[in-house]
């Protein structure tokens, strides 16, 4: 019989979210099995599942050595993760017991598209460690491949759950900056409609309602216009209200200002490696708690270097 103790750093999850992490070589219909014919207790009682573990919670299984061994493999860190990690390790802004404020570099995907992919999400996992059973660092928000910034990743399942619910419910600000063609002149707060295309993993924004569009809210400010290669640029400051794909891209496209460099969106151009969009700014609301040090916390991710050289920054108050 193996028992298992939930610490804190367990704590928030459904049991059989749990089960299925710690044994992961098991069906979910196996895990269902033994909870109903009790070779898995819960504080030495029968469960179904979806209870809520709190620390203290017992956890038993009663399966042979061979079975456990089985199910719940003992493996080394994965060696392709944790030499691309030392190769290039992450930009940490911010880190505490419960979150890493991450800055992503252009070109690492946030998670792996197909298998053998390595994303921040696994770089994420490696550098945390896997200390305590059952919880597996993540990523809480993503950016395309090719948008670099800021990126929050939780340590703990609380703080996987509580970065969650932030983003989901908008109460966090985002901010992003990015170089568009042409003279923009529609600052403030813009509502379109966003369908996606996931045939061609692309978006078309429209102004008015329609079948099967998103509702989407994007604010522009102008921060400075200059001439680049012949023709004007403009680099705005961007707040994100919502978090569709591609929204940021879609809705400058569609407004006629697509992102220099966007390879979807915009035409190829010569000497630019990436689209210049990057998500520097993140401001957190009153909180409390576990999560008091980050009490109108702001974060932000330096650009890089190709969107500094691109359009002169000196002046620029952001």
């Amino acid at each position: 019989m193996k028992e298992i103790v939930i610490v804190k750093e367990q704590s928030g999850q459904r049991l059989d979210k749990f089960l299925g992490k710690y044994l992961s070589q098991a069906s979910m219909g196996f895990i269902y099995k033994m909870l109903r014919k009790k070779n898995i207790k819960l504080n030495d009682g029968k469960a179904d599942g979806r209870e809520k573990l709190v620390p203290g919670d017992r956890i038993s299984l009663y399966f042979s050595e061979e079975t456990l061994l089985t199910f719940h493999p003992t493996s080394a860190p994965d060696p392709d993760v944790s030499l691309a990690l030392a190769k290039k390790p992450l930009q940490i802004l911010y880190e505490d017991d419960n979150i890493l404020v991450l800055n992503k570099q252009r070109g690492l995907l946030s998670q792996k598209a197909k298998p053998a992919d390595i994303s921040l999400n696994e770089l994420v996992a490696a550098y945390v460690g896997n200390s305590y059973e059952g919880v597996q660092a993540g990523i809480c928000n993503r950016l395309d491949r090719n948008t670099s910034g800021i990126v929050v990743a939780g340590k703990t399942i609380p703080a996987l759950q509580k970065m969650n619910e932030l983003f989901r419910s908008r109460e966090l600000e985002k901010y992003y900056l990015a170089v568009v063609y042409g003279r923009f002149q529609e600052e403030g707060e813009k509502v379109s409609y966003l369908k996606k295309d996931r045939k061609n993993n692309q978006v078309q924004v429209f102004s008015e309602p329609l079948e099967g569009a998103e509702r989407i809210q994007t604010g522009f400010q102008v921060l400075k216009t200059e001439t680049w290669k012949g023709g004007p640029v403009t680099l705005l400051k961007v707040r994100l209200y919502t978090g569709k794909s591609h929204q940021i891209r879609g809705q400058c496209q569609a407004m006629g200002h697509p992102i220099v460099g966007d390879p979807k969106y915009a035409k190829k151009e010569p000497g630019v490696k990436g689209q210049m969009l990057h998500s520097y700014e993140l401001r957190f609301p009153p909180m409390d708690g576990d999560f008091q040090m980050l009490s109108e916390r702001v974060f932000q991710a330096p650009p890089p270097d190709d969107l500094i050289q691109l359009i002169d920054m000196k002046g620029v108050r952001l």
